[in-house]
């Protein structure tokens, strides 16, 4: 990868992690990271390089993820609140 290319995937990954750590959705970092890192790579290897739009797809994708595999957060049914994972505090999402 070119510095550039290394940068653009970085920012990407840094864009997506904050946000669904920022939102209580990043669930395990270990699964969270390698499926950030497997979905940017293939979008920039299919010569995507707009950094808001890979982290963007990336964390539409772990989204489904979680869904489709049964992981997804808890939502508070009357508030709709939502709990951030390892603390006590809820928060609207």
């Amino acid at each position: 990868m070119s510095e550039t290319t290394q940068s653009t995937f970085a920012n990407s990954f840094q864009i997506a992690w904050d946000y669904l750590e920022a939102t209580g959705e990043l669930g395990d970092p270990d699964r969270a990271a390698h499926h950030l890192l497997d979905t940017i790579e293939a979008m920039i290897r299919q010569g995507e390089r707009r950094p808001l739009l890979l982290s963007n797809k990336a964390i539409a994708s772990y989204q489904r993820f979680r869904t489709e595999s049964g992981l997804n957060i808890e939502t508070c049914p009357t508030s709709g609140l939502v709990p951030r994972e390892g603390t006590d505090h809820w928060f609207h999402r």
